[in-house]
């Protein structure tokens, strides 16, 4: 028995041996060049050495990825952006401010070359490169009509509309005007107004001046009639503007002061805006509950009529 008992423990060691190598060899850290003495073969080692490199190379082109996105992205649009904005105001200007102008700027200057490529490519000859710099020749004179209306003007009234809804009525009454020249004020309305396009552009609305400005965007920037788009395009938002901005200056500065002091006409001048939001907050709240009560009420008729349309017919 005790024969028997030996020779049972020594085949199951023998068979516990033999599935500890067999898993050994299916795992795929082994490596079956592995020489007798214990130490790595010459192959085992190249690939260990072909992973290490694997992995630094990785981090490397990850990091050299890194920076140059951040030098692309971030740092070249910002460095533009301030060289820009110091041209125009000395001062020294927010770096949220001037990195979306050297975005805007770089995005500009990357959509026209690529336009002036692609029209090279097309029609590569001398007669084709004297038209093409005749037709951005007409371009640039109309764009440096119509941009500085649209892209400069339009968002200055729209930041000073925000500097006087926020800051006028919460200041010292001095004398102000309602014109801020400030590269403030010009960023703080160009962001809305880049919000308000995208909204146009997506919003089904059915308004003459949103036909004309996709009218003007579906003829392009080569094609577009110059005076088209100032008068149904550029012209009715800058008049409402400019009268928006104007009116309570003219009526409170200049109108009242003949018959009321010069501080309180000040004091006027300060609150006006808010009153003036405020009254044409009231009157489309307003205007859109009669709206609602009058559908309402004609909800109303028509289901009483189907009632009793209803009750005349079973009778």
């Amino acid at each position: 028995d005790t024969f028997f008992l030996q020779d049972n423990i020594l085949r199951e060691l023998e068979l516990r041996s033999a599935v500890q190598e067999s898993q050994l060899n299916s795992s795929p850290f082994h490596f079956t060049d592995a020489n007798p003495s214990g130490g790595w073969s010459q192959r085992s080692r190249i690939e260990k050495t072909k992973l290490v490199s694997r992995v630094i190379g990785f981090l490397i082109a990850t990091w050299l990825l890194a920076v140059f996105s951040n030098i692309l992205f971030c740092s070249i649009p910002l460095i533009l952006g301030r060289s820009i904005l110091s041209f125009i105001s000395p001062t020294r200007n927010d770096d949220l401010y001037t990195f979306v102008v050297g975005f805007s700027f770089c995005l500009s200057l990357f959509y026209l070359i690529q336009s002036i490529y692609q029209q090279l490519k097309a029609s590569p000859t001398i007669q084709s490169a004297s038209a093409l710099l005749i037709k951005w020749g007409r371009t640039f004179s109309k764009c440096a009509i119509v941009f500085p209306l649209s892209f400069i003007l339009i968002p200055m009234l729209i930041g000073n509309l925000f500097h006087l809804l926020m800051a006028i009525p919460f200041q010292i009454g001095v004398k102000q005007t309602p014109f801020i020249f400030d590269t403030t004020s010009w960023i703080n309305g160009l962001i809305p107004l880049q919000a308000a396009f995208h909204l146009i552009n997506r919003a089904e609305l059915n308004s003459t001046w949103r036909a004309h400005y996709l009218q003007a965007k579906h003829q392009g920037i080569h094609r577009f009639n110059l005076l088209m788009v100032l008068r149904d395009v550029v012209g009715p938002p800058l008049a409402i503007l400019t009268l928006i901005t104007w009116l309570p200056y003219f009526s409170c500065c200049v109108v009242l002061r003949y018959f009321i002091s010069l501080e309180l006409s000040e004091i006027i001048y300060r609150y006006s805006y808010l009153v003036g939001v405020g009254c044409v907050l009231c009157y489309l709240l307003i205007s859109g509950i009669i709206d609602w009560l009058k559908l309402a009420q004609n909800h109303i008729r028509d289901e009483r009529y189907l009632v009793a349309q209803r009750l005349h017919n079973r009778e």
